[in-house]
């Protein structure tokens, strides 16, 4: 019963601080444990106008327990900061109290209409009147949610999704902008955590900003309100912008930083700049963020957008105080997948190896991840990126370096490992360090075309994905 008030309480909290939420609670027509918490939600609903409660008039309506309920509401003493924001623009939750609740008032008629028919039973009532009473008790308070359920009532949702695959769409999939990823995988799942590897320095970074980005210049040209989060432990926000424009323009970065540059660059550069800030893209440079903050720096996102990717750079430098480095990474890995559930959304985070690839110049693998089964068992993808020219030029002789082709430097292999929806392999990109920037050879759009601005400077158009 304590369990069953707790949600009781919670659930008016955000009904409270989040009014919209009334018409959801009241069509699940919960049943309320308390005379206190069902007179201050009805107190609620009459009172509410334009939106809004008229606090005055809910309070002079109240009991003194009600007063004393909705006294410990006003002062948060059921949700925390984060649950509030959140729950007021994802329903689910709020849903799945109510249905608690309303499944627990079912229990306890149906309770209650077992001990009538045991007394009735006793008084010498007639068995089988008795057993059709029941049956149909039973049958009268069985809870739609739960439990066995036919496989019929499935076929029209699954049905309304074939519709969906027939127009190319696929809504459980965000695409990348990769042609081959998304053609051979289906892009990376939403409400579930994906994982990137690779050795330091070899372009992990540089995929991740890609992408973001990809996502977030799709978002702007078909004007959805969504946006992406990016979460860079690594670099500041500026960073990432010069980076994200710098592979875009096809202007070397370090060539700008030295003035070695034309002024048709500089200007093709300053364009991008401008270009990428229009993008719904969002990101945020705290060096030390935790789980709850990134959870709530998200859930205030979602106030304003529906938040589709959320990118960290990189897991294991989200703090997280645990009694050993394993639990800590166990902890940040279901962190990020819960992130992904809760927001509906696709989660990329990227992950180091140990030392292994690094030292033996090959590809990496699952078991080479840190604590790999932690972050195994919590990922629906896990990807390797593999550039076999990282290692050429960190010194490691040719006949060394794990399918290093001399005739193609640029060239490597991004290896999906784990899909726990689709298929696993390899897809050759070329990665462009200069300007970090990947491209799909085999992509039928690789030759893209340019727009040119109204000073005659031509820009690399922004309506064409991957890069």
């Amino acid at each position: 019963m304590q369990a069953i008030e707790e949600k009781a309480h919670r659930l008016l909290s955000a009904v409270y601080h989040n009014p919209e939420a009334v018409d959801i609670v009241a069509t699940a027509a919960p049943h309320w444990p308390t005379r206190a918490t069902e007179e201050v939600f009805r107190g609620i609903q009459a009172t509410m106008s334009g939106g809004a409660i008229d606090l005055p008039k809910l309070t002079s309506g109240l009991s003194d327990s009600g007063r004393q309920l909705l006294a410990n509401i006003q002062q948060n003493a059921y949700l925390d900061d984060i649950e509030t924001l959140r729950l007021g623009h994802k329903p689910g939750a709020l849903e799945s109290w109510a249905d608690d609740l309303r499944e627990h008032g079912q229990r306890l008629r149906i309770v209650e209409g077992l001990r009538k028919a045991t007394r009735e039973l006793d008084a010498g009532a007639g068995l089988d009147d008795t057993k059709a009473s029941i049956l149909s008790l039973l049958t009268s308070h069985s809870a739609p949610r739960g439990g066995l359920q036919h496989i019929s009532e499935h076929v029209a949702s699954a049905e309304a999704q074939l519709d969906e695959w027939k127009e190319g769409k696929d809504t459980a999939m965000l695409q990348t902008g990769i042609w081959r990823f998304d053609k051979k995988i289906g892009g990376i799942p939403i409400g579930e955590l994906s994982m990137m590897a690779a050795v330091s320095g070899a372009g992990k970074t540089s995929f991740l900003l890609q992408i973001v980005t990809q996502v977030a210049r799709r978002f702007l040209k078909s004007g959805e309100a969504r946006a992406v989060a990016l979460f860079s432990i690594e670099m500041s926000a500026r960073q990432c912008l010069q980076r994200i424009a710098s592979s875009i323009a096809k202007i070397n970065l370090m060539d700008l930083r030295k003035g070695e540059c034309t002024d048709e660059e500089v200007q093709r550069y300053r364009d991008t700049l401008h270009a990428v800030g229009e993008m719904p893209l969002y990101v945020d440079d705290d060096a030390y963020p935790t789980i709850d903050q990134i959870r709530q720096r998200v859930a205030t996102l979602q106030t304003q957008y529906d938040v589709a990717l959320i990118g960290v750079d990189y897991d294991e430098k989200v703090q997280v105080r645990e009694r050993s480095e394993e639990l800590r990474v166990s902890r940040i890995a279901k962190g990020l997948k819960v992130l992904a559930k809760e927001n509906n959304a696709a989660c990329l985070a990227l992950s180091q190896y140990n030392s292994g690839p690094e030292e033996e110049a090959r590809r990496g693998t699952d078991s080479d991840l840190r604590y790999s089964r932690k972050k195994h068992h919590e990922s629906a993808v896990i990807m390797h990126w593999h550039w076999p020219q990282y290692f050429v030029e960190k010194g490691v002789h040719q006949s060394r370096v794990d399918g290093f082709d001399p005739s193609q430097p640029g060239r490597g292999i991004l290896a999906v490992t784990k899909n726990r929806f689709g298929r696993i392999g390899e897809i050759g990109l070329k990665f462009e360090p200069e300007y970090t920037r990947f491209t799909d050879p085999r992509d039928p759009e690789i030759q893209r075309p340019e727009t040119k601005r109204p000073n005659g400077v031509a820009v690399p158009s922004l309506n064409h994905t991957p890069f």
